[in-house]
């Protein structure tokens, strides 16, 4: 059984999967939840599998259309070696602006 929480999840974040190409910028995923393009808040987690990773300087993330935010590491830090390994999986806050890698 798959369950997803947009807010405040109870037990374990929604796992998202994006097969964006790597150097591709504008990562893109689909969820079967409508409260992403209709509820998005700050305080939302989500669990982010990039099957292809990531080599994008400035990646962004759109959830079913949604207008594309940042992913950041928040403190305008480098993002994370192993966020450019297929198959990464990083654990992202929405903060109301951007995607915030979290760990």
């Amino acid at each position: 059984m798959h369950i997803e929480i947009i807010q405040n999840y109870p037990v374990t974040p929604p796992l998202l999967v994006t097969a964006t190409a790597a150097a591709t910028a504008a990562k893109t995923c689909a969820s079967t939840n409508a409260n992403f393009t209709t509820n998005l808040v700050a305080g939302t987690h989500i669990l982010l599998k990039f099957e292809k990773g990531n080599t994008a300087a400035s990646p962004t993330l759109s959830i079913n259309g949604t207008t594309a935010k940042n992913i950041t590491g928040g403190t305008g830090s480098a993002r994370p070696a192993q966020f450019n390994y297929a198959n990464a999986m990083m654990h992202l806050v929405y903060d109301g602006t951007s995607w915030i890698i979290v760990g």
